[in-house]
């Protein structure tokens, strides 16, 4: 399912045409449906509901055990190992499917791995749209990982010298505000419109021989 629709990926290009006007950096927008799938997310799911369900029939044995639980209860026919056996699957195989709510995966898969995979898929997207190929160095890439609430803002090195890390911050905010607002395509525009600000404020404005060296286009990729 696309992100943007078509009227917001031409909404998305007039922001970029018209922060480049005042600004010699090439602003190359990305977003991605998500950046992995995180299958270690997945196993590491049904092995914790794995155990969960081992030590609720453990607890059962031990309580019966020191007298808590009569010997002649219903619980004795959960003590079989085909009854257990039989539960310990269940949940493992709901621990597995239930990591298809993004936001169980994301619980799971951590914060860690989240920001490592995300960072990884932007500086592959880097190479991929060429962000370096400018005369002056000046191309920065914003990066959008919608499954992980992410974002990745890389300025190439005409560009970081000038740019603090705290400016990119800002717009990285931005695009997240946007999203947790169920309005992507606004807060991709209020970065690019962020971005030409910064550029503009660090002495990288347009110069007379200036020519439009990337695409204005946002590049949309399921993962």
């Amino acid at each position: 399912m696309n992100l943007l629709t078509q009227e917001q990926k031409e909404r998305i290009q007039r922001a970029v045409e018209d922060a480049e006007k005042k600004t010699s950096g090439e602003i190359v927008p990305y977003i991605v449906k998500r950046s992995d799938f995180y299958w270690e997310a997945f196993l590491k799911s049904a092995l914790t509901f794995n155990i969960i369900s081992l030590l609720i029939f453990f607890t059962i044995y031990e309580l019966q055990t020191i007298g808590h639980i009569p010997e002649w209860s219903i619980w004795d026919k959960f003590l079989t190992l085909p009854v257990v056996i039989s539960f310990t699957l269940m949940f493992t195989i709901f621990g597995f499917v239930i990591c298809y709510i993004p936001f169980v995966r994301r619980f799971f898969a951590g914060k860690q791995l989240l920001n490592e995979r995300v960072y990884a898929r932007a500086k592959e997207a880097f190479l991929e749209k060429e962000v370096f190929a400018t005369s002056n160095r000046t191309g920065v890439l914003i990066f959008i990982s919608y499954f992980e609430h992410r974002v990745v803002v890389l300025g190439d090195a005409g560009i970081n010298q000038h740019v603090t890390q705290k400016d990119w911050e800002e717009v990285v905010n931005l695009v997240i505000n946007g999203i947790k607002n169920h309005d992507v395509a606004l807060g991709i525009e209020q970065a690019i419109e962020k971005c030409g600000e910064l550029l503009q404020k660090s002495g990288l404005a347009i110069a007379v021989n200036d020519v439009n060296e990337l695409s204005n286009e946002i590049t949309e990729k399921e993962d």
